[in-house]
Order: C-alpha cells, then structure tokens, then sequence
C-alpha cells in the first residue's frame, strides 16, 4: 500500500472513529435534550413542526453542530499517534464507513 493511500485510509479511518463518538452522544440524549440543543441550549424547548423532511434534517444538522462543538475529539494528528499505538482499541469503536468508502 502506498504512503498517500495509507494517509487516506487513515484519515477515513479518523472520521469513521470521530463519527461514531458523535452518533454515540446524539444517541445518549433525551428528545428533550436533543430540542433544546436544536434551539440553541433554551430549556423548555419546544419540538418543531413534524412532518416536513427538511425541519428534521436542520434538527438533526443543528444537534450534531453543538455536539461536534462539545465533543472532546482529537486533533487527527493526536489520533493517529494513539492508532498507531494500539489500532484495535479504536477499530472496535467504527462504524465501517471508512471500509465503504475504500469500497470493501
């Protein structure tokens, strides 16, 4: 395998990872939780229109903003240093994403 590819495979492998860490804390919430959030942190929030396809993805696209904002993710750089150290400890935590993309 190629140095640049191997770089690739890493990177996807770092976004597979920080992925999964998002999903796991979007999972974690509440759907109060997850409205106040989309409303930016007012308690008491109130759902928004159901129904509209749209209203659920800007839901969904407003919640992982916070949580990518919140999330202590690594740099890719402190990542691929810890990978490198012990890869199956973060392989057991991906979703497979990267391996989709690598077309596998």
């Amino acid at each position: 395998m190629s140095t640049e590819r191997e770089g690739t495979e890493l990177r996807r492998k770092y976004h597979d990872w920080c992925s999964a860490r998002i999903a796991d804390h979007f999972l974690s919430l509440s759907a109060e939780e997850v409205y106040e959030l989309a409303q930016g942190g007012r308690e008491g929030a109130v759902a928004p229109e159901v129904g509209s396809p749209g209203s659920y993805r800007a839901l969904v696209k407003r919640v992982t903003d916070v949580l990518v904002e919140r999330v202590d993710l690594p740099s890719f750089e402190e990542w691929s240093a810890a990978y490198g150290e012990d890869p199956e400890r973060f392989e057991e935590e991906m979703l497979g994403f990267w391996e989709e993309a690598d077309g596998g």
